[in-house]
């Protein structure tokens, strides 16, 4: 790899530290849009005590998933919500060639 490219690949690591550092946490981004909403205004204590039951189990069986989610959208249904998730490809991820 020339020197001119691992310097880019390193700033480009730094950058995504950076940003990483200063995004806030999935939590306060849904406390956020909840606030917004009125729909969601009445049922903000439960959306954080899923939410913290959620982490408890994210950090009990997936410690190792590393990846950031980058979007999300709920949809809601006559009787469900749907989520669906855009989030980074995980370090353990390796496209066949």
């Amino acid at each position: 790899m020339s020197d001119k490219r691992a310097r880019k690949q390193e700033r480009r690591a730094r950058k995504r530290k950076a940003q990483r550092t200063h995004q806030p946490s999935g939590q306060q981004i849904l406390l956020t849009r909840a606030q917004k909403s009125d729909y969601l205004k009445d049922a903000q204590d439960k959306l954080i005590a899923t939410f913290d039951m959620l982490l408890a189990r994210k950090r009990r069986y997936f410690t190792n998933n590393t990846r950031v989610i980058l979007d999300y959208q709920i949809t809601d249904s006559a009787d469900t919500l749907h989520l669906d998730v855009i989030s980074t490809v995980g370090k353990a991820y390796h496209p066949p060639r």
